[in-house]
């Protein structure tokens, strides 16, 4: 990553983050998926060839996670930071890449660089009532603020299902 570390006209990068046991976690995020934004080839192995097996490829994207990124400080100050008050959890990194993003800074996916990430082990999972009611919340606020859900990302092929995070065809 600090070999791609943003250039003057880039906004952020963002490395491949594996679970523990090995499958994709995070490899961008794309807009629309869901009903809001999800993960992109999330819980493949890393060795199945897929549509081409684009996650082995540096490229552009809308989002990553802020789980692991660079982004020059000055981008940061510019844009505003993390959106705490509309997103205390969810998607206050998506926010901030799509910051980026509308100042025609692109952001990019670096998977040479590659982590295990061991996803919500210190804030809990959120499956109860009141991380649910959080998360619909945060959901709301990313479509007000992007028109996430009812947008399909412009790095996202529209041939994919806007319901699958491993980039199956929506047939």
């Amino acid at each position: 990553m600090a070999h791609q570390a943003p250039p003057k006209d880039a906004g952020a990068v963002g490395p491949l983050l594996l679970y523990p046991d090995g499958r994709l976690q995070r490899a961008g995020v794309a807009l629309g998926i869901g009903g809001g934004a999800a993960h992109v080839h999330r819980l493949l192995r890393p060795d199945e060839e897929g549509n081409f097996k684009p996650r082995a490829l540096p490229q552009f994207v809308s989002s990553m996670t802020a789980d692991c990124m660079l982004v020059r400080k000055k981008k940061f100050s510019v844009v505003g930071s993390f959106n705490e008050e509309n997103s205390a959890v969810a998607f206050n990194d998506v926010d901030l890449w799509l910051k980026l993003s509308a100042r025609c800074w692109q952001n990019l996916f670096e998977p040479r660089s590659t982590l295990v990430h061991v996803e919500g082990v210190s804030r809990g999972r959120g499956h109860d009532p009141t991380g649910t009611a959080r998360l619909a919340t945060e959901i709301a606020a990313l479509e007000k603020l992007w028109s996430a859900g009812g947008t399909r990302d412009h790095y996202h092929q529209p041939a994919h299902s806007r319901f699958s995070e491993q980039f199956a065809l929506d047939v």
